[in-house]
């Protein structure tokens, strides 16, 4: 199974990667933490759980870089407004947050959310407009059809 996922992990979603790399870190990790709780060494035991989470979060920060890329990506083309990192202060907005093991500036769940309903939005809109042009445009059709059809009988 460990041979087939190798091969098969660049072809499956970057979700589904994300998750796999989270749960392999996970499970190397809580192997060594049950080996040195057997062994009652409890320095090592919170040595190993700080450096998971270090791993854990480093990981979650590589994914929501990941997805605010993408939905900043989506808003530019379709011309969305993207909510602002800084507040009126001058400090962090809370759509926003700062990595802290990269440093990075990422969109907070609420932020996602807020810019992901603007682009379902934008699409909407433009959707509804394509539908009208094309019921228009079918109409015309009809319309220059039927005349033909007239003016041959």
């Amino acid at each position: 199974m460990a041979r087939f996922l190798r091969f098969a992990r660049p072809l499956l979603p970057k979700s589904t990667q994300f998750a796999l790399s989270r749960s392999r870190i996970e499970h190397a990790y809580r192997r060594d933490i049950a080996t040195a709780k057997n062994k009652k060494d409890r320095v090592k035991v919170e040595e190993l759980e700080g450096e998971m989470r270090f791993e854990l979060d480093l990981q979650r920060e590589e994914a929501d870089g990941y997805l605010t890329r993408r939905l900043l990506h989506s808003a530019m083309r379709l011309r969305v407004p993207v909510p602002s990192p800084y507040n009126e202060s001058g400090g962090l907005s809370d759509q926003w947050y700062e990595g802290s093991q990269t440093g990075g500036r990422y969109l907070t769940f609420g932020g996602i959310r807020a810019l992901r309903k603007e682009i379902r939005r934008e699409r909407k809109e433009r959707y509804s407009l394509l539908i009208t042009v094309l019921a228009a445009i079918t109409g015309v059709i009809g319309a220059l059809t039927g005349l033909v059809v007239a003016f041959r009988s």
